[in-house]
């Protein structure tokens, strides 16, 4: 390093025949005795230190942490900063490309006291030997531009960026933009490979620097900087491997039915995807649990990307609607699915971060219709269905065929084993008719069917508190852990929730009698909802969610049992974070890249093919009789006289009138005579 960082500043004068100032001793001498080539300058051109400024920019991605090249990384990085300590830079600055900003520990800090063994640097700067996600090297290397250009002091200014140079073509391009920046200033900038695969800094580094074996790095740096010229290879060196196992290879790519590939393709297949090697995925958010639990509200608190579903569409089933009841909040419509009012949610602005649309219809047939149609040939236009139960009663809104439930339920199954995910939203009973009339006819692609239906009413109203377990053996908890399939890790749709809000009349899994409350029973035994997994537990003991993870080419589905949250306390505690996070969990983005691999705004599900025939659901239940009190005043004094018969026939009259003309109300009536 001392070859390369040569003494550069002068600090001592000398005489010398051409220059800026003039020595007056010197100049009077010259005028008493001229000579040739006068040395009658003084100058600083002697006595030379080291005037450098060094930046050095690390980025440790997830590719350097891995198994092959972690220690190559780690190696290279040591004796990097080992060399760099070892001699006297004055100005030295080190900026960790960060999650997602850089962070710089130090700046313009000698480096023979920064990079001492009782440095405090050392500790924050190991902190960031870690997987990252959101990394972003061109605004570490315009960082370390930036404090170039603010130096106090003038300097031989170099920077030296530690990298594999495994970047994307938008990335890579961001990355040059600011090298050039650097090297229009005058700022040389060298790319240092650390990792065994670094053919990337070819592209973006004027100067590059890499040797397979770290302790011959000084020696592949003191290259750059000698008056010969530089041994360059063609190629960038690569591991070798021994003769037997080079055999293998050429085998491999000579015949790819060969056993070794066979085994070798099978043994990387069965490899677990896990979630932080999704590009499309964020980082959840930890909080310090001793500072409380409360949802994040700062920070990336979205499960994946912006725009990642741009294109997709959800379907919306909505089977009851306030019209059909004169006492229902007037917000339950399809207006506000859709629509709110100023600083209020709704479902549409929870998913627009993703760029999700939506459809909603209010009766079965323009269901069947949308459901089977095919804006493009061959493929449906929806990746998720949600149904908002109603009540078993032969209503649906705006008067439309209700019969027509069983066909819709069976078009359902189909969207569903075509892979489509359906969230069922019910609430308190009776508002779970369509809910349980699809898990009677649902069957598991191993032929399995459930015997728990969907009812029971909880007054709600409560908060539940994250529980990673997913053991729920406390009321009011919901289930954080994440469930990993055979092929890849998914999110869970609880991403940055600590706390929800369970809603208000809920209804819970359970069997017996869904009409009797006493013989409705909750379900404790988890085995008995299988394959479902349980997600909440209300704060009465209920499960009042259960979520099944779609397996064999068929969807996900959801139930949850509060659905007026959706329209009624969206802005309650962790209830729009929920929404979005389910219409992203449903769509299985995870999914779409490993097992089709394709992007997960461009997947879509095959056509549900479906002929609508004279097929009726008759079996409602009758609605239940209302109760009405009616009592007749009566004035028995001797002046009513004969007027009193008539005001009986009347009063009789009247309640056989009313038993008629509204036979669903049940009628007590009574007298007062005074």
């Amino acid at each position: 390093m001392e070859y390369i960082f040569k003494p550069n500043l002068p600090t001592q004068p000398v005489l010398t025949d051409d220059g800026t100032h003039i020595d007056v001793n010197e100049l009077i001498k010259y005028f008493l005795n001229p000579t040739p080539n006068p040395k009658i300058y003084r100058e600083i051109r002697d006595g030379l230190i080291k005037n450098y400024g060094v930046s050095l920019v690390i980025y440790i991605s997830n590719s350097c942490l891995c198994d092959i090249s972690f220690m190559h990384s780690i190696q290279t990085i040591r004796m990097l900063l080992s060399s760099i300590g070892a001699i006297d830079i004055p100005c030295f600055d080190l900026i960790m490309v960060g999650d997602p900003q850089p962070v710089i520990l130090c700046s313009e800090r000698a480096t023979n006291e920064i990079l001492s063994e009782r440095s405090n640097i050392w500790a924050p700067f190991f902190s960031f030997f870690k997987p990252k996600r959101q990394c972003d090297l061109a605004s570490a290397i315009k960082a370390a531009y930036d404090l170039n250009s603010a130096r106090r002091i003038e300097h031989t200014n170099r920077i030296f960026v530690c990298t594999d140079g495994l970047y994307s073509k938008s990335e890579r391009n961001s990355i040059i933009k600011y090298v050039n920046f650097c090297m229009a200033k005058g700022v040389s900038v060298y790319g240092i490979g650390i990792g065994i695969c670094v053919y990337g800094i070819e592209e973006i580094f004027p100067n590059i620097i890499y040797s397979l074996n770290p302790g011959n790095l000084l020696k592949a740096i003191s290259k750059c900087f000698s008056d010969s010229s530089v041994n360059k290879n063609n190629k960038m060196p690569t591991l070798t491997f021994p003769q037997k196992f080079s055999n293998v290879i050429d085998n491999i790519k000579l015949a790819q039915d060969n056993k070794y590939f066979k085994e070798l393709k099978k043994e990387l297949n069965d490899i677990m995807v896990s979630n932080d090697a999704f590009p499309f995925s964020n980082e959840a958010i930890e909080i310090d649990s001793s500072q409380g639990r409360e949802n994040p509200s700062t920070g990336i608190t979205e499960m994946y990307k912006k725009d990642l579903l741009k294109g997709q569409k959800i379907f919306i089933v909505m089977c009851y609607t306030c019209e059909l009841n004169s006492s229902e909040s007037p917000k339950i419509t399809p207006y506000y699915i859709d629509h709110c009012e100023e600083g209020e949610e709704c479902i549409k602005t929870a998913i627009q971060h993703y760029g999700i649309e939506l459809d909603i219809v209010t009766n079965y047939n323009d269901s069947i219709s949308k459901l089977t149609q095919q804006t493009k040939e061959g493929y449906c236009d929806y990746y998720a269905t949600w149904v908002l139960s109603g009540r078993p009663y032969e209503e649906m809104p705006e008067g439309a065929d209700a019969g027509l439930v069983i066909q819709f339920i069976k078009v359902l199954n189909i969207f569903w084993k075509n892979g489509g995910s359906i969230v069922f939203c019910s609430d308190n009973q009776p508002f779970t008719f369509q809910t349980n009339l699809f898990l009677e006819q649902m069957v598991f692609p191993n032929g399995d069917k459930v015997s728990f239906r969907i009812g029971g009413n909880h007054p709600g109203e409560q908060i539940l508190e994250a529980d990673d377990s997913g053991l729920l053996e406390k009321k009011k908890t919901f289930n954080t852990k994440v469930l990993p399939s055979s092929k890849y890790e998914r999110k869970s749709f609880a991403n940055n929730l600590y706390q929800i809000y369970e809603g208000k009349t809920i209804s819970f899994i359970g069997t017996g009698n869904l009409w009797d409350e006493k013989d409705f029973k909750p379900i404790n035994d988890f085995k008995l909802l299988l394959p479902f997994v349980p997600f909440s537990r209300d704060s009465d003991g209920g499960i009042n969610s259960i979520f099944y993870a779609g397996q064999d080419g068929y969807g996900d589905l959801l139930f949850d049992n509060s659905y007026t949250k959706f329209f009624l306390e969206m802005k309650e505690c962790g209830t729009f974070r929920y929404v979005q996070n389910v219409s992203a969990w449903t769509a299985a983005p995870e999914r779409s890249n490993v097992i089709y691999g394709v992007k997960p705004r461009e997947y879509r599900l095959k056509a549900v093919i479906y002929e609508l025939t004279g097929e009726r659901f008759t079996d409602f239940q009758k609605p239940p009789l209302s109760d009405f009190n009616l009592v007749f005043m009566i004035d028995v004094t001797g002046s009513m006289g004969g007027s009193l018969n008539m005001a009986t026939k009347y009063c009789i009259d009247i309640c056989n009138a009313l038993k008629i003309k509204m036979s669903g109300v049940a009628f007590k009536f009574g007298g007062i005579f005074y």
